[in-house]
Order: C-alpha cells, then sequence, then structure tokens
C-alpha cells in the first residue's frame, strides 16, 4: 500500500458505450493551459456519441476558449466540416491518404485519451506526465510531416501540392 501511494504513478481509466464516451470528450475540455492536439476519424466520432453532440462539444470547446491542432485522415474525413478555422480555435493537418484512422486520440495536459470506434465503443485516459509528454512528442512529429494545407484557389509556384478543398 506504500508504493501505491506514492505520487507519479500513473492512472489510467476505462469507459465503455457512449456516456463513456463523452465523459472522455468531456473531459478534453478541463485542460488548464487550453492547447488540445488530437487525431481524429471525424466519421467514427460523428456516429458514436452522434453529429448533434460532436457539434456541442466544438461550441462549448471555443467557448472555453482551448485551441484544437488536429490531424485528420482523408479517408475518414467529412468534407466541409470542422475546417480550418481562426474563429472557431481550429488548425488542421491531413495526414497521408495511406493513413487511415479508425479511432481518435486527444493529449491535453498530463492526459491522453483515446476514442474508439462504434466498433468496440470504449474510450480510456491514461493520465501520465511522461506518457503525455510521449505522445505530444510523437504528434509533433507527425503533424511536422503533414502538409501545410491552403485555402482552395491558392496561387501555387508549379512546385506545390493544389489547394486543398477541404479547408
Amino acid at each position: 500500500s506504500v508504493h501505491n501511494g506514492a505520487s507519479g504513478k500513473p492512472r489510467v481509466r476505462f469507459y465503455q458505450g457512449t456516456e463513456g464516451i463523452k465523459l472522455v470528450l468531456d473531459d478534453t475540455l478541463s485542460v488548464r493551459d487550453k492547447k488540445l492536439v488530437g487525431i481524429l476519424s471525424m466519421r467514427d466520432l460523428y456516429e458514436v456519441p452522434g453529429r448533434a453532440w460532436m457539434d456541442d462539444l466544438v461550441r462549448r470547446r471555443i467557448e472555453a476558449g482551448v485551441f484544437l491542432r488536429v490531424i485528420r485522415s482523408p479517408a475518414k474525413d467529412i468534407p466541409h466540416m470542422w475546417p480550418q478555422s481562426t474563429a472557431d480555435l481550429r488548425e488542421v493537418r491531413f495526414a497521408s491518404p495511406d493513413f487511415v484512422f479508425t479511432m481518435t486520440s486527444y493529449i491535453y495536459g498530463n492526459k491522453v485519451a483515446i476514442i474508439s470506434s462504434r466498433r468496440e465503443n470504449f474510450a480510456m485516459t491514461i493520465e501520465s506526465e511522461e506518457f503525455a509528454m510521449m505522445q505530444r512528442n510523437l504528434f509533433e512529429v507527425f503533424w511536422a510531416s503533414c502538409p501545410v494545407p491552403r485555402l482552395k484557389g491558392a496561387k501555387t509556384n508549379g512546385n506545390e501540392q493544389a489547394a486543398d478543398s477541404r479547408i
């Protein structure tokens, strides 16, 4: 019992079903530094916990002043939904089409949240300073590898990709 009471011990919490997923998503809004990073499967988030609930979560995130940097999977994206927007406190990048995300993960403060698709229907949080730092570093490496999207109609110099129509 002395060992179990030691500070710095990670906490893992597992949640089942839609209500558990909602609890974990709500927890992402509690981040003190107002910085949230994530890798999203938009289609799966729109299935569980649903579009209306997710749109409300986005509204509450903006009201709370939480800035989101997010990497999305083109195969699981919903075009024209949740675009890059300064007003919506959101910066978006898209992974290579080779990457298909069926789950969502968020990193905030010293927590990492993992949210499954409807198929497995669970969520979990891992509260660990070291684990969150490692996941944040991996996110930053991934983020740096994703092209910076440009607004539709942006001019190119011939060596760049065409503008991203999802923005």
